[in-house]
C-alpha cells in the first residue's frame, strides 16, 4: 500500500492562499480607484510627461519622462470638471506613502 503524504496538502493550500492576484491596471498602465484617507481617487500609471510637475508628496520634479501616477479625486465637491482640473502627479513611492 503506498504512503500517503498528508504535508504536501498542508503546503499547497499555504501557498495558494499567500499568492497576491495581480493588478493589469497597475501592470499595463491602466487606470484603477484607490481609497485614501476616506476618499476614492482614480490613478493612472503616465510615462510620458508633457512638462515638469511638482509631486505633492515630497515637493520635488517630476522630470519629463520620469513615471508618475496622475491622480484625480472622485466625487469632487465642484464637480467633475474641478477634480480634472485640480489633478496632481505623484511619484509612485511618494503615492504608496500616502494615506
Amino acid at each position: 500500500m503506498p504512503r500517503r503524504n498528508s504535508n504536501s496538502q498542508s503546503k499547497n493550500s499555504k501557498i495558494n492562499s499567500a499568492v497576491t492576484p495581480i493588478d493589469v491596471g497597475k501592470v499595463f498602465g491602466g487606470r484603477w480607484v484607490e481609497t485614501k484617507r476616506g476618499k476614492d481617487y482614480t490613478v493612472s500609471r503616465t510615462f510620458e510627461g508633457e512638462s515638469l510637475y511638482t509631486c505633492p508628496g515630497c515637493n520635488n520634479s517630476i522630470q519629463i519622462g520620469q513615471e508618475s501616477y496622475t491622480v484625480i479625486q472622485n466625487d469632487h465637491f465642484f464637480g467633475e470638471q474641478a477634480a480634472i482640473d485640480e489633478r496632481r502627479h505623484w511619484h509612485p513611492s511618494c503615492w504608496k506613502r500616502f494615506s
